[in-house]
């Protein structure tokens, strides 16, 4: 009400200024002319002092608004498993798989006085009451048929500020609760800043929003936290993988293809997830 107020009085005070200012208002008194002008210089304190204190007041606002959202997710949360595993501070990756749209809320509400970064769908934006309630945190938007490399340097610029960015390899949620092929993008990351990733598996969410219903029942989840992995030319966990490799450019496609699959196997693992991929699955599970 007071932002309505607010603009409406600046408007009234610009067009009357404006009015005086062509010779409009010749006829009227000097008494006039000097509301006019105060109107309009109340407009310039709105867009200057006045501006900030509603600023402060919003932000307080959002603040208390963003706690009040995320113990409420909190309300679907049983357990954290190996908690200890989890980064108090950044910068670090979250790996994570996706078969309900509470998964993000869930995992914002274990960081429920911190901001994330979440890498979210562009078509998001078409669902308002989601992406509302996912602007609580921070979001780099993917376009998932031109994802480019936009998105790519907003990470890392993220990652350089100390930020924890949560990254669902997957890229869409599975219809099925089955764990999906995974994206390699987070390797990628891993690479080149040296950041660690944490292995992350939500267990109950997609019993709780399936992505064929609107309104989520009240059952319980967890979270299966892994240890840090370093993705690293030199680790001996992908040693199989990097081998012979000197550089980051001499790793191909395949092989941060095979890396991906690697962590998202040992999520699965965590939370007894199956691949949706029939031969992905015979693959990983020899």
């Amino acid at each position: 009400m007071l932002r309505f107020l607010r603009l409406r009085i600046s408007q009234a005070g610009s067009l009357v200024f404006e009015q005086v200012l062509q010779g409009h208002m010749v006829r009227f008194s000097l008494y006039s002319r000097f509301a006019a002008y105060c109107l309009y210089k109340y407009r310039l304190f709105i867009g200057s002092q006045f501006s900030l204190w509603f600023r402060i007041l919003r932000l307080v606002q959002f603040r208390q608004l963003r706690s009040l959202v995320y113990v409420g997710f909190r309300l679907w949360l049983r357990k954290i498993h190996h908690v200890e595993n989890l980064p108090e501070h950044g910068p670090a990756i979250i790996v994570c798989n996706h078969t309900s749209y509470y998964d993000w809320g869930i995992l914002s509400a274990v960081y429920d006085k911190k901001y994330i970064v979440f890498l979210a769908n562009q078509d998001l934006l078409r669902r308002k009451f989601v992406s509302w309630l996912m602007r609580l945190n921070i979001l780099v938007y993917i376009n998932p048929q031109k994802p480019g490399y936009s998105y790519f340097r907003d990470v890392l610029r993220y990652l350089q500020q100390g930020h924890i960015v949560a990254i669902y390899p997957e890229g869409t949620r599975s219809r099925t609760g089955r764990m999906l092929r995974p994206k390699v993008g987070f390797v990628k990351l891993a690479l080149h800043t040296g950041v660690p990733v944490i292995p992350m598996g939500m267990k109950g969410a997609y019993e709780v929003l399936p992505p064929h219903k609107k309104i989520p029942s009240f059952r319980k989840c967890e979270i299966f936290v892994g240890e840090p992995v370093r993705i690293t030319l030199d680790n001996p966990a992908f040693s199989d993988i990097f081998y012979g490799k000197k550089h980051v450019k001499e790793v191909t496609d395949v092989e941060l293809e095979k890396v991906a699959i690697r962590i998202m196997d040992h999520i699965a693992k965590m939370v007894g997830q199956e691949w949706e991929d029939r031969l992905l699955r015979r693959k990983v599970r020899k």
